[in-house]
């Protein structure tokens, strides 16, 4: 039977190795509660940083949707431009038709005018 003095040895070597053990595993358990904070944190920095880029996308979305629809309204506007200036044209081409007209019938009537000067 072994003696209490080896006995006590024993214990005490026991609650020693019982008392790292412990220990180490409270300062784990304190390391592992502080990464686990970093963690949180970082997630909640991520969160944050992802409503920001959503919020950014969105006003994004919505100025792009602006733009097209301005895009649109001044194709329109250039397309009527367009159809107003060949309308112009047009009016351009018959008013000079008109005027070569015009020119003919002041002819006729000077060769008529000289005409009658001549019977005079």
């Amino acid at each position: 039977m072994p003696s209490k003095q080896s006995l006590d040895a024993t214990s005490l070597s026991a609650a020693l190795k019982s008392y790292r053990v412990s220990t180490q595993m409270s300062s784990n358990a304190e390391e592992t509660n502080a990464q686990a904070g970093s963690a949180s944190s970082a997630a909640t920095q991520v969160s944050s940083n992802m409503q920001t880029v959503a919020t950014g996308v969105e006003e994004l979305s919505v100025s792009i949707r602006e733009i097209s629809s301005n895009a649109i309204e001044a194709s329109a506007v250039a397309t009527q431009a367009v159809n107003e200036a060949r309308l112009t044209g047009d009016t351009m081409s018959k008013l000079g038709v008109s005027s070569q007209e015009i020119g003919s019938v002041l002819k006729v009537i000077s060769s008529i005018a000289e005409q009658t000067n001549l019977l005079a």
